[in-house]
């Protein structure tokens, strides 16, 4: 495979709203897209505009001169954005929560602890990973012009650093592991002659301040949105700043979608349900016993 010629970039994403199995209100799910040679200087800026401190979207009404200083900085470096809706999806969203409750039990059997078999935690592994896909294809439709299938597969680094929504080591080292194990990009491949190679971490603002950037979008998205410019919202006279800045990015610069979540579990329960009636019959206590050195 040849080398691609596009700039590899970092990815930077974040969601703003709960990841609960309430069906009230949407998840959207952002993230900021930067040819990953530019991030140092990206992040000097950013820590500029801030005055070095931390400012997340949930205080910018506070510090609106600051929260439109971001959004600006976006705007000057022409730096690709993304906001997708996650649109929960009945009967598909309760039945995902349910499967995740039914896994939850069933590992209760084996003497490892399995914290990533919830579903709050697989649904969030789910929504980074349809995030990584859509910000990834906002960056490459950025360089469509040089993009074709017709001159082979070349590869093409992607780098994705997720707000810690993610939480534990052993969830974190799941999550990296999913990507290791992504490779089926064939759509991508067909379209545009390029094979990702992606790899991602779970990073705090304060890590990570370029993590700040995606906060102040997915907020601003999610805010417009579901609660408007009224009186009600006291983010309203943030919201009509921003929008003004917004006015005058270039066109395409900031793409929103929506996805209805209609995915099944991604995990076979029934598989790990018939391991944990085994579990607990003698033979399958015995081969536990060997293969943990549980007791008996």
């Amino acid at each position: 495979m040849r080398q691609f010629t596009v700039p590899p970039p970092t990815l930077f994403l974040d969601v703003a709203g709960r990841f609960a199995r309430s069906t009230n209100l949407p998840i959207v799910l952002a993230g900021v897209a930067v040819a990953t040679a530019k991030c140092d200087e990206l992040r000097d800026a950013i820590l500029a505009v801030t005055g070095g401190r931390i400012v997340k979207w949930t205080d910018g009404h506070r510090d609106i001169t600051t929260a439109k200083r971001l959004f600006q900085c976006v705007g000057k470096r022409q730096i690709p954005t993304r906001g997708t809706f996650i649109l929960k999806h009945e009967p598909e969203w309760s039945t995902y929560w349910t499967m995740g409750d039914r896994l939850e039990r069933a590992v209760q059997a084996f003497p490892d602890e399995m914290p990533y078999a919830t579903a709050s935690v697989t649904l969030k592994y789910h929504v980074y990973s349809l995030g990584f896909g859509d910000v990834l294809g906002v960056y490459l439709g950025h360089h469509g012009r040089v993009l074709s299938p017709r001159n082979g597969v070349k590869q093409l680094p992607v780098w994705g650093v997720c707000d810690s929504d993610i939480q534990g080591e052993e969830n974190q080292k799941i999550f990296q592991r999913i990507f290791e194990q992504m490779r089926d990009f064939s759509q991508t491949r067909q379209a545009t002659g390029i094979e990702p190679i992606p790899e991602v971490c779970v990073k705090t603002e304060q890590e990570e301040p370029l993590l700040m950037l995606p906060d102040h979008i997915a907020g601003y998205v999610r805010s417009k949105k579901v609660y408007g410019k009224g009186a009600e919202n006291e983010r309203a006279s943030l919201i009509e700043d921003i929008d003004q800045v917004v006015s005058r990015w270039p066109s395409g610069l900031l793409s929103i979608g929506s996805q209805d979540f209609i995915y099944g579990f991604p995990i076979d329960v029934t598989q790990f349900e018939a391991a944990a009636t085994f579990a607990k019959t003698k033979e399958g206590r015995k081969i536990i016993a060997r293969t943990w050195g549980a007791k008996t």
